[in-house]
C-alpha cells in the first residue's frame, strides 16, 4: 500500500538507518513524519540529512522519546493526529540479544505492547493482521491461549 500524500506516519526508530531511509521516502510522496527514538543506536543527524535532501518537503518533527516511556509516547501522539504508525524501535544485535535477553524482551515486547496502548487511547485501534511481524509473538495478549498450549522459547530473542 503507498502512502497517502498529506497523512501523517508517526515513525518509532526513525532516526535509526532504515527508519530515516523509509522517513525519506514517505516524505518525499508528501507524508508529514513523526520520529520517536531514544537516540539509543542512532543520531539526529540522520534526521538532519534526510531534511536537506528534500527541503521543500521536510515536514518532520522529532521526538526524543523511548518506546517503554508510556508518557512520552502519548506527548508524542497527543501533538497531532497520526494516521499510521511504523514501528523500527527494535533492539537486534544477535550477540547481545544473547547475552542480555531480558533488555531485549523488554525493549522489544514491552516496548511494543506499550506503543500498541498509547495508539489506542488516541483512537488508533491496531488488528492482529497489521501487526505483520510482530503477530506471532502478540497472539498471545490479544486471544485466549489454551492451558495446553505449547510452549516454545525461541533459539534468539533479537
Amino acid at each position: 500500500m503507498a502512502p497517502v500524500e498529506g497523512s501523517t506516519v508517526l515513525v518509532t526508530g526513525g532516526a535509526g538507518y532504515i527508519g530515516s531511509h523509509t522517513c525519506l521516502q514517505l516524505l518525499a510522496a508528501g507524508c508529514k513524519v513523526v520520529v520517536v527514538d531514544n537516540l539509543d543506536n542512532s543520531s539526529e543527524e540522520s534526521l538532519r540529512r534526510v531534511k536537506e535532501l528534500i527541503p521543500d518537503k521536510a515536514d518532520l518533527t522529532f521526538h526524543d522519546c523511548d518506546i517503554l516511556d508510556r508518557e512520552g509516547l502519548d506527548k508524542a501522539f497527543a501533538a497531532q493526529k497520526v494516521d499510521a504508525v511504523i514501528h523500527f524501535a527494535g533492539l537486534k544485535a544477535v550477540g547481545e540479544s544473547v547475552a542480555q535477553p531480558m533488555k531485549y524482551y523488554s525493549n522489544n515486547i514491552v516496548g511494543t505492547v506499550k506503543l500498541i496502548e498509547v495508539m489506542e487511547k488516541h483512537g488508533y485501534v491496531p488488528s492482529p493482521g497489521t501487526l505483520r511481524s510482530v503477530t506471532g509473538w502478540l497472539q498471545c495478549l490479544f486471544f485466549p491461549v489454551p492451558v495446553d498450549f505449547p510452549l516454545i522459547v525461541p533459539a534468539r530473542v533479537h
